[in-house]
């Protein structure tokens, strides 16, 4: 970074709506059991990673090892200005570790989704994580 850049970045001030997290509606299906989990605020995701594989936190009870579970995903903080980010994926639970909070800390696989739909919720979490990156390097100066 040239020293310009640097010294910009210094005096720019931190915006507070900047520390806010995306926030996702996460629905599922489990299609193996047929059990369903509609706006429960614990359905949340903890990692996307580069191997085609996610982690999430479920409530317990609603899936095991092994099943094909149907997550339909929808942005819930879009700015009125865009669109409505929305994706439904399926996937495999790969594995289920209960977590001290009685929820379950579930990894999938994941099996499909919209390549399109999958490129803009990447792209989305890539440049909110350049954001922080962004503003940890700002506050160490």
């Amino acid at each position: 970074m040239s020293d310009n850049a640097k010294q910009q970045n210094e005096q720019a001030p931190i915006n507070l709506s900047e520390f806010r997290s995306i926030h996702f509606n996460i629905d599922l299906q489990n299609l193996t059991s047929g059990v369903q989990v509609l706006g429960n605020t614990d359905v949340t995701f903890q990692e996307i990673r580069k191997d085609n594989t996610v982690v999430f936190t479920l409530p317990p009870g609603c899936c095991n090892s092994g099943h094909h579970i149907l997550f339909k995903v929808v942005r819930g903080d879009t700015p009125k200005t865009e669109p409505v980010f929305q994706m439904e994926l399926t996937a495999k639970v790969i594995t289920l570790d209960p977590m001290r909070s009685g929820l379950s800390q579930v990894k999938v696989e994941v099996l499909q989704v919209q390549q399109a739909e999958w490129n803009e919720f990447l792209k989305l979490m890539n440049n909110r994580q350049d954001l922080i990156n962004r503003l940890l390097e700002r506050m160490r100066g």
